[in-house]
């Protein structure tokens, strides 16, 4: 029996040392991998992280390949000079992966606000956590667990926490991606119940009131039923609706526009579609319900940064259990739920919680700039300040410009509306980011010494290819000659030879030819770096010489389909379309994207959905031309 366990243990590892099974590593490794970027475009990049980053089984994938990775190194011995070049590549890709599992389980990040003149040490991770604290007025216990929910993902779990001498288990019961409430009426399970409409910060908003319940709505505590003084009580009385209020009331017919005032403490019936005033709140009676419950139902399968999501956990303390729905999401604390099962007291929450740093970040001056005579921002910084003790370090953040300090990396990631504070992305991976990038120095080596390696299937290659070479220069010379007699020169070649030469210097303040600029903004405009068979350099000068006749030339191009739509464009088959500069202003010369491209910029980028990624790139091409212009 040891025998035949022994060679299927032996059979096992040989066909895992395989060179076959190295090839479906990496064919499994590249399906998953383009799997995921399509999950996170429809759902979000918390569910490619819940179902497939993070699962156990695409872990093993890669510790797979790194086993194969060293196993190779072995079984061929490369570990000679003539192999040197391969046996660098090896070694690249294990540090690679070293690094990557250093950043999976020993890094962090998430998302820092400070507003001008304020500093903080504080930010509110990327992560989401189930947040567990247990008290027994004596002894205490705490509890985070990381969790990758969503909504396309198996995310059961049960956990036993060890407290005491109590057994505590909590097991997941169901996980609601982006929750709303929603009136269910004439449920069985329903109570009488007031629908009441309100002002809310994106216009009308439902609340609903029911039997025996008292609540706070903008700021004043409405009862139905249940009488509560210095409260607005609410009462049904032979089949209407009475109302009392300690303020007095002024109520419009919305049919009529006739105003009746009611002095305080004075009851008068509630009519339908008909607005009250008291004490600043305003309120709607919109419907009665004989039977009617609220439940949080899931709007979209997509996970979104700052939604809100519910958990539903349940809990058992020796064999008494207890149901407890937690709201919370990603970007945010989640509200805290308190409850007592069998003498323990509990505090549970859902959501992303707070890293302290060592040192404090002040904002001194957050600064927007925009395109020359355009609203639309081109980039923005923050001037902050380091506070460790006494030491005081100014630093600029922005685009291309990272604060590096104490092992913590700060990105400019978005601002608020009024522009006066920032939001700066958060990234704790110091050993992980130089493991990382020792994999890619090493890769880069090992590119380096392929092109002095004899032995290598590069240098064979390349031997072949210095046959063929007078052969495919004259068939490159011919095409080229043939392609650029059909060039039509709206700017003769030979003038553009001189202007070619200038030395320019870009907004980064580096020096450049201007060839290299002009190129750089044909390819952001157009996505090639030619037009019609003209140069680059011969299409920037022709929109400062003619922006009359260019600006009515198809060069911006647009990708989405709700972009193209909103542009006036029918054309949703093909993959991008060109449009010109003059249909991004209506008849009346504004500019269309400019109150949707404000928002988008405001947004967090992992906030972003395409739509908003594309109109930040098409606002960007339809800036340049202006500025060429």
């Amino acid at each position: 029996m040891q025998l035949v366990l022994c060679n299927m243990i032996s059979k096992v590892i040989k066909f895992i040392s395989s060179m076959q099974f190295m090839t479906m590593l990496l064919a499994s490794f590249a399906i998953v991998i383009g799997f995921a970027t399509f999950i996170e475009n429809d759902f979000g990049r918390s569910s490619a992280k819940a179902l497939i980053y993070n699962a156990w089984w695409f872990e093993l994938i890669l510790i797979l390949l790194c086993y194969n990775l060293v196993n190779n190194i072995i079984r061929y011995k490369l570990f000679r000079l003539e192999k040197i070049s391969v046996l660098t590549f090896h070694i690249a890709f294990i540090v690679i992966l070293l690094g990557a599992g250093v950043t999976r389980y020993i890094s962090f990040e998430g998302m820092m606000h400070i507003r001008e003149g304020e500093a903080t040490n504080q930010f509110i991770s990327d992560d989401t956590f189930l947040q567990i604290h247990i008290n027994d007025k004596k002894h205490q216990l705490n509890y985070d667990k990381k969790m990758f929910l969503s909504a396309i993902s198996n995310n059961r779990f049960s956990l036993k926490l060890d407290f005491k001498d109590y057994d505590i288990k909590v097991s997941y019961l169901d996980f609601l991606p982006n929750v709303k409430d929603s009136l269910f009426v004439n449920s069985n399970d329903g109570l009488p119940t007031l629908h009441l409409v309100v002002p809310g910060d994106n216009g009308m908003q439902s609340e609903y009131l029911f039997d025996k319940q008292k609540r706070n709505i903008k700021g004043e505590y409405f009862t139905y039923n249940s009488f509560s003084e210095g409260s607005i009580n609410i009462r049904r009385k032979d089949g209407n609706i009475f109302c009392v209020s300690p303020y007095d009331v002024e109520a419009m017919s919305m049919n009529t526009r006739e105003t009746i005032k009611f002095d305080s403490f004075s009851e008068f019936i509630l009519e339908r579609r008909t607005l009250y005033s008291l004490n600043g709140v305003n309120f709607v009676l919109k419907d009665v319900f004989e039977k009617a419950e609220v439940k949080k139902i899931s709007s979209s399968k997509i996970l979104n940064d700052g939604s809100q999501d519910a958990l539903l956990v349940n809990f058992t303390v020796n064999g008494n259990s207890k149901e407890v729905e937690l709201l919370g999401g990603k970007g945010y604390e989640g509200g805290k739920e308190f409850f007592a099962l069998d003498s323990l007291n509990f505090r549970v929450s859902y959501g992303s919680k707070y890293y302290t740093v060592p040192f404090f970040i002040k904002l001194r001056d957050f600064q927007l700039e925009r395109y020359p005579g355009s609203m639309s921002p081109s980039s923005y910084a923050a001037e902050v300040t380091v506070l460790d003790n006494n030491m005081e370090t100014p630093y600029r953040i922005f685009m291309n410009n990272v604060l590096q300090y104490n092992g913590y990396r700060f990105f400019q990631s978005s601002y608020d509306e009024d522009e006066k504070g920032t939001i700066l992305s958060v990234n704790y991976d110091w050993w992980g980011t130089y493991i990382s990038y020792l994999g890619y120095f090493l890769l880069m080596l090992g590119m380096v010494l392929v092109l002095f390696s004899k032995n290598t299937r590069f240098h064979n290659i390349s031997e072949k290819l210095k046959k063929l070479s007078k052969k495919a220069l004259l068939l490159f010379s011919i095409f080229f000659f043939n392609s650029s007699l059909y060039a039509e020169d709206v700017i003769s070649r030979k003038h553009i030879k001189k202007f070619d030469k200038l030395v320019v210097q870009d907004q980064l303040g580096r020096l450049k030819p201007v060839n290299t600029l002009s190129s750089e903004f044909l390819r952001k405009i157009f996505g090639k770096t030619e037009y019609r068979e003209l140069s680059s350099s011969q299409v920037v000068l022709g929109m400062m010489h003619n922006p009359i006749k260019w600006s009515k030339d198809s060069l911006i191009k647009v990708s989405h389909n709700e972009l193209r739509k909103l542009l006036g464009s029918d054309n949703f088959k093909s993959k991008y379309i060109r449009l010109a500069f003059n249909d991004f202003f209506d008849d009346n010369n504004n500019y269309i994207l400019l109150d949707l491209a404000k928002k988008a910029h405001a947004k967090q980028p992992a906030k972003r959905s395409e739509y908003d990624k594309d109109i930040i790139k098409v606002d960007e091409r339809v800036n340049i031309c202006f500025a060429i212009f």
